[in-house]
């Protein structure tokens, strides 16, 4: 019997907010302040987020709530 591989799909930054349950210009800000791992670059002008990575970051991060200054 063989097993399927898991896959692990890259969320584009629409994808990836809904994921981490944040509008797209919270999930940007968030990049830009250094909060959210580094994105994939998956073409040249297209960015998105391993789902693991995402997975990961939720995980290491609950109970810490979202930063005071990426909520201004």
């Amino acid at each position: 019997m063989s097993t399927a591989p898991q896959l692990d799909p890259i969320l584009r930054p629409r994808q990836a907010a809904a994921f981490l349950g944040l509008s797209r210009s919270t999930l940007y800000r968030l990049k830009a302040l250094g909060v959210l791992p580094q994105p994939a670059r998956v073409g040249i002008s297209a960015i998105g987020w391993r789902q693991s990575v995402l997975a990961e970051y939720v995980r290491a991060s609950e109970g810490r709530g979202v930063p005071v200054e990426a909520a201004s």
